[in-house]
């Protein structure tokens, strides 16, 4: 029922925030065999937040098994502040997916490449976050560009989040080729971006 998921869920955030290696065959177990899309989010969640080479290893695995349960193991990857993580989930990106995985892999990359998150020290001390935000911008563009709807408000918002240095330039050169409607919506975009929170003032 609701509450036993609940109290699933919160179980393995916990376990997530711990960042303990030894919850790794438990994670998997989850992973693999559990039913319930929302509980094994929250299991790659937990996965992505130890970050390790096993951990990437295990999501880059179950995050290509079609089926039912593929978009939650993308969305919990948006955890996986880890550059060969975020190479991953461009190139699934790349190949034009559904919907519902576009939007799942949309959304993971902004996690993964959000701005902030990069300047903990945790994680700044990986020194991965450059790369990752450079990485992450051009396919979230292409998805801007490619997609109306929900779909370009995703990835509108996973721009914000990610806030590459270079996503001024992207803009501008997209804005050279695209049609009078889209023109607009870039510039709308590029005045956003001028305005985030997360831009030194």
């Amino acid at each position: 029922g609701t509450a036993r998921r609940a109290w699933r869920v919160g179980l393995l955030e916990a376990v997530g925030a711990l960042r303990d290696p030894l919850a790794t065959p438990v994670l998997r177990q989850v992973l693999r065999s559990d039913g319930d899309a929302t509980v094994v989010q929250a299991a790659a969640a937990a996965l992505g937040s130890l970050g390790d080479a096993i951990a990437v290893r295990l999501l880059v695995a179950q995050s290509v098994v079609p089926g039912a349960k593929q978009s939650a193991v993308i969305a919990g990857m948006g955890q996986c502040r880890r550059l060969a993580a975020a190479r991953h989930l461009v190139g699934l990106l790349d190949r034009r997916p559904s919907e519902e995985l576009a939007g799942a892999l949309i959304k993971a990359l902004g996690e993964l490449g959000s701005a902030w998150a990069w300047e903990t020290p945790r994680l700044a001390a990986l020194h991965e976050g450059e790369s990752v935000r450079a990485l992450g911008a051009p396919p979230l563009l292409d998805a801007f560009l490619r997609h109306e709807g929900a779909l370009r408000r995703a990835a509108e918002t996973a721009l914000l989040l990610v806030d590459a240095p270079q996503t001024t330039s992207l803009l501008d050169r997209a804005k050279v080729k695209a049609p009078a409607a889209l023109q607009a919506e870039l510039a709308r975009l590029a005045n956003r971006l001028a305005g985030s929170p997360l831009r030194p003032r």
